[in-house]
């Protein structure tokens, strides 16, 4: 697997692909190691990645936004949409919460 991880140690996007290239998912995470090692040991399509690429972002939530964004312009197999709109409200109360711990107070 050809590995572009770098360790950020903060918020980035991350798209997994296959051998061809073709994303297959597209995540972010605060902790890049931890969620490979995770998507590594439990999911059953990783046999299929070939490569990991990282794009460190500013904060939490500017991952998240590109995040979607990504999702929703390339549509990877592996990504799936809640149409759960508690879930989508967790997630995005999630990244209101980090903004507001990750945040530098003035």
């Amino acid at each position: 697997m050809t590995n572009t991880t770098v360790s950020t140690g903060g918020a980035c996007v991350y798209v997994l692909a296959d051998g061809s290239g073709q994303a297959l998912y597209v995540g972010s995470t605060n902790n890049i190691e931890r969620r490979i090692a995770e998507h590594a040991a439990t999911k059953p399509w990783w046999g299929q990645v070939s490569s990991v690429e990282v794009y460190p972002q500013i904060d939490r939530r500017a991952a998240f936004d590109i995040e979607r964004g990504l999702i929703q312009a390339i549509n990877p197999p592996f990504n799936t949409q809640s149409t759960n709109i508690f879930e989508r409200f967790s997630n995005a109360l999630q990244v209101a919460l980090w903004d507001m711990i990750a945040r530098p107070q003035a």
